[in-house]
């Protein structure tokens, strides 16, 4: 049933950390070497292999030795975990609308605005 899914999916999102969010996050775009992971993550390749490790028992990334260098090992999410992070997102997407819904489009359109000055300021870097 779909709640029966929702509990099972909530049991996922719980057990997982804010690392392995971010891994997930970060293998949207293909699968990438454990060295690269690490260096996103800010840790050694160890820490790294270990947080993938306990990732992949939750079904949402595989590692794979690279066909062209068996010595490289990537991880890349599955099926589950392409799965999961959409219905993360679709949880976003409803909890933005929600909060989102009691400003007035004059407001909608100053902080877009605003928005729009923290993501330039961003990009150029600290001031």
């Amino acid at each position: 049933s779909a709640v029966s899914q929702f509990h099972s999916m909530k049991r996922t999102i719980d057990e997982c950390s804010s690392c392995t969010c971010e891994i997930a996050l970060t293998l949207t775009n293909g699968p990438a070497p454990m060295s690269r992971i690490a260096e996103w993550l800010g840790v050694g390749l160890p820490t790294a292999s270990g947080t993938v490790e306990r990732v992949e028992r939750h079904g949402l990334v595989e590692r794979r030795h690279r066909v062209d260098d068996r010595r490289v090992v990537e991880c890349q999410l599955t099926g589950a975990g392409r799965e999961l992070l959409e219905e993360i997102a679709g949880m976003q997407r409803d909890v933005l609308r929600r909060t989102l819904g009691v400003l007035n489009e004059d407001e909608l359109r100053e902080l877009a605005r605003l928005v729009s000055i923290v993501v330039e300021r961003t990009k150029a870097g600290p001031a």
